[in-house]
């Protein structure tokens, strides 16, 4: 499948433009003459999403109408609100029209070039992004299951990339659980650093209720004496009625020096046994409050074990992910092709060790394997010598792609050269 026609209007820099591509095409022209427009227009056709800005100038509207070779045409239309995609296949309307293209161009953006030029840190993890892994849902689901997690990740995304989405995810889990699980081992060690042996319960209770009945005894005793001196007192009122107002006050100046004495002798002994409940009352306390810390901690314990088991869950569901990475690895679906160490290597050399020609055929061979609509995009094939240019239009043709490439050169208006098989 190939692109047969391709209309721009008012997009960008350029006010209209139609090209009908062949097998291999490459744009020419100076920088900022276009030439990326071209590109960005087939892209910003095939991909989602709405940019006002890339209207062009003085437009209410961008326009970009793209035919294939099997009867599909993709029409997009900007403005400065919103974005619409209208995709048909035979005159017939295609209803999910950004799906039908996400699916069909399918990570089709890849770049070959990519590969060649990137520094060797980033090579084994550019070329990862670029092959198609799947994952199955179940084995996934299998995994959190373990860890009692809902996996979170985007199932058009690459494998390696949904694993990786899928160990940050358990990773932070763990984070948050060790964090909670630290918080809860320091006040566990906290509470044991107290000395509760010395300490027993049923001694202080006896203790504290024998001074409470002490206590009740002596206010009994008092209140029994002062009910006995009272009516002492009544007594003699009522013999001494008739000398009444003589005796009256030697009666009560008796009844207050008693009363007095009997204070003073009651709030000798009573005041010390106050105090002793005072402090046998903080000691009961005290026991009641060791008791709820033994009881806290004692759950602090249990809740620490369980932190300690989820955290070791994480960790095994991790370790999972990292086998599932290396699994998919050693699958790599060209043949002897393999990562070892982050090193890419093909039938055992080193991809730096290649010779160019077998390095642009890797590369191909990579793009096309998620290129299910047969479209390569080569923006700035400058970045090589004319060699290598050579190599990898060979290489494009030999794979059956169909190619757009732009090229900077000293034209000031964009050519556009086609090179037919």
């Amino acid at each position: 499948m190939q692109i047969n026609k391709i209309e721009i209007k008012n997009f960008v820099g350029i006010e209209e433009l139609v090209l009908e591509p062949g097998k291999i095409n490459i744009i020419k022209g100076k920088n900022a003459a276009g030439k990326t427009s071209i590109i960005n227009a087939i892209i910003t056709a095939i991909g989602g999403g709405h940019n006002a800005s890339l209207i062009r100038n003085g437009s209410n509207k961008a326009q970009i109408g793209i035919d294939l070779d099997n009867g599909m045409s993709i029409k997009k239309t900007i403005t400065q609100s919103s974005a619409t995609l209208n995709v048909s296949k035979d005159g017939k309307k295609i209803e999910k029209a950004q799906s039908t293209l996400n699916e069909l161009f399918k990570m089709f953006s890849v770049n070959p070039l990519e590969l060649l030029v990137a520094p060797k840190k980033y090579r084994a993890e550019l070329l990862l992004s670029a092959i198609p892994m799947d994952i199955e849902d179940e084995t996934i689901k299998n995994i959190f299951d373990k860890v009692n997690l809902t996996p979170k990740y985007n199932n058009s995304d690459n494998g390696i990339e949904i694993l990786n989405t899928l160990k940050k995810q358990i990773f932070d889990e763990r984070t948050t659980i060790n964090r909670i699980w630290d918080i809860k081992k320091k006040g566990i060690a906290n509470i044991e650093a107290r000395t509760f042996d010395s300490i027993n319960p049923d001694t202080i209770q006896t203790d504290y209720d024998i001074l409470i009945a002490k206590k009740s005894e002596m206010e009994e005793k008092r209140n029994s004496y002062l009910e006995k001196i009272t009516n002492d007192k009544n007594n003699a009122l009522e013999e001494a009625l008739r000398d009444y107002e003589e005796k009256k006050m030697a009666i009560n100046n008796q009844f207050e020096v008693q009363k007095e004495q009997l204070n003073k002798s009651f709030e000798i002994n009573y005041t010390p046994i106050l105090e002793q409940i005072a402090n046998q009352k903080a000691a009961l306390d005290n026991m009641n409050d060791i008791i709820l810390q033994k009881k806290q901690l004692q759950e602090d314990k249990e809740e620490a074990l369980n932190l300690e088991k989820d955290s070791n869950n994480l960790t095994d569901a991790i370790n999972e992910i990292e086998q599932l990475k290396a699994d998919l690895q050693n699958n790599l679906p060209i043949a002897g092709l393999e990562i070892i160490n982050g090193d890419i290597l093909l039938n055992g050399v080193l991809f730096e060790n290649l010779n160019t020609a077998e390095q642009m055929k890797l590369c191909i061979a990579i793009a096309k394997l998620h290129n299910t609509s047969g479209l390569m995009i080569v923006d700035g094939i400058e970045r090589l010598d004319s060699v290598n240019q050579n190599i990898l239009i060979e290489q494009a043709k030999e794979a059956g792609l169909q190619l757009i490439i732009s090229e900077v050169s000293d034209d000031s208006n964009i050519t556009i050269e086609t090179i037919e098989e």
